[in-house]
């Protein structure tokens, strides 16, 4: 009685990565047809789309991902943020009063740590996205890290204790 839902359904194949302007071979930083980072009121108005497809679950040190209550809190954190617009995102502050300053921002792969910067290019993302990533901050010390393009916040790494950008 066919319907293919059977145990000996075929199988699709796996979706192609995105489709993400790459930098030219042998460049560093940014490709020159894809857009730089900007302000994240700049370059999209609605809500995040989070995908997956560039994040790192190889990696086992002080960013691994989370496994028990901690995965189930990081899925409350990435629901949340599909639930905020990237122009609430944008508006977010942090700090004493005297020193407010975006709690949601960009940073250059240049002021991460060592071991950061060395996977990033060990995984070739820096030919892939350029030289910023994007931190959404929750709570004290985590944030989700990645890279966004397009209103798409494509996740690279939750740092709980954050470890891939130290305080001065």
């Amino acid at each position: 009685m066919g319907g293919g839902n059977g145990p000996k359904a075929k199988r699709g194949k796996q979706s192609p990565a995105p489709q993400v302007p790459r930098a030219q071979k042998g460049q560093r930083g940014a490709p020159a047809q894809a857009p730089r980072a900007r302000p994240v009121a700049e370059t999209h108005s609605g809500y995040p789309t989070v995908s997956l497809w560039f994040a790192d679950r190889s990696y086992d040190g002080d960013w691994s991902w989370p496994t028990g209550d901690e995965a189930r809190a990081l899925l409350d954190v990435l629901f949340e943020l599909t639930h905020t617009s990237w122009s609430e995102l944008a508006t977010q502050q942090t700090g004493p009063a005297h020193k407010r300053r975006p709690k949601h921002h960009s940073e250059q792969i240049a002021d991460l740590c060592k071991e950061a910067q060395d996977r990033i290019v060990e995984l070739h993302l820096d030919e892939t996205f350029g030289d910023e990533l994007f931190r959404v901050r929750f709570g004290g010390t985590g944030r989700l890290w990645g890279y966004k393009l397009d209103g798409t916040f494509y996740v690279l790494w939750w740092d709980r204790d954050h470890k891939v950008r130290p305080l001065d």
